[in-house]
């Protein structure tokens, strides 16, 4: 698809990290909410109802995070925390 010379970066909106993690939408508003090194947001669209995250921020968060993507890792991890 022809862009007209622009590049956009990559953005996801929350239903996308709901979607690529094993998280809903509360948990990862949760871990938003608790977690100080969750990425800021990169824009806001329709008057700041939809957040939008740079992809390579929510890559670099994940990658030491297995537990975002992992069904066992995450219940491992709450197991520990009991």
């Amino acid at each position: 698809m022809a862009d007209g010379g622009t590049n956009f970066p990559n953005l996801m909106a929350l239903s996308d990290i709901v979607e690529r993690w094993i998280y809903t939408k509360q948990g990862v508003l949760k871990l938003m909410r608790q977690d100080s090194s969750f990425p800021k947001e990169a824009a806001t669209v329709c008057g700041g109802k939809v957040r939008l995250w740079m992809s390579a921020d929510i890559e670099d968060y994940e990658r030491d995070k297995p537990w975002l993507k992992s069904l066992d890792a995450k219940n491992r991890r709450q197991w520990v925390a009991y």
